[in-house]
């Protein structure tokens, strides 16, 4: 049973934890289907998407020989794979209910919460709470169209969540921690 020391972090230098052990899956393109996968919980993506999107340039039949060994490589590198990742014949999913914390999907999760805060001092704990879960980039060293989009939308969502943290920190009056949040989002985002 996988307990919750299992975590993926995925903004700023990846890192996938199983069972308070770091896994190392070794190959730059474990990590972007494991991230590819994550970001989008529930979502069935066909094993052909896949095949192609990691090698558009291969013929059908061998994509999807690479498609095959490239599962196989994460199924033998991380023990807890068959907890967060479901495959069937032609569908790779990240499992809704995965006992892992993602930081993105706890960052987003932080945010709808803070959304929907009916006092002050809890929307301020929600939006520290995300704040805090960004710790760099999404996947900086990964430039997949995909990635640079997310890690775009990503970026300015954390901008604007300094921008809405720094107001409810001034509203109740909690100058020093605002100023504290004004130059974290001033060093993010200079042109903001």
């Amino acid at each position: 049973m996988t307990g919750p020391s299992d975590s993926l972090r995925l903004f700023g230098p990846f890192e996938l934890v199983h069972h308070g052990e770091s896994v190392t899956l070794g190959q730059p393109r474990l990590e972007e289907l494991v991230a590819l996968l994550a970001t989008r919980p529930g979502h069935s993506m066909p094993r052909t998407q896949i095949a192609y999107h990691f090698w558009p340039d291969s013929n059908e039949k061998q994509a999807r020989t690479n498609a095959r060994v490239l599962l196989y490589r994460l199924r033998n590198t991380w023990p807890g794979m068959a907890e967060a990742i479901a495959i069937d014949r032609t569908t790779i999913t990240w499992r809704r209910d995965a006992p892992i914390v993602v930081d993105v999907q706890r960052f987003q999760d932080l945010l709808t919460q803070a959304d929907q805060s009916d006092t002050a001092e809890d929307r301020v704990r929600l939006l520290t709470n995300a704040a805090d879960c960004y710790q760099g980039d999404l996947l900086p060293s990964c430039y997949a169209d995909w990635a640079l989009e997310a890690r775009e939308q990503l970026r300015s969502r954390y901008s604007t969540v300094l921008e809405q943290l720094v107001d409810a920190l001034l509203e109740l009056r909690q100058y020093d921690k605002a100023l504290h949040r004004a130059k974290q989002l001033r060093d993010h985002d200079p042109l903001r």
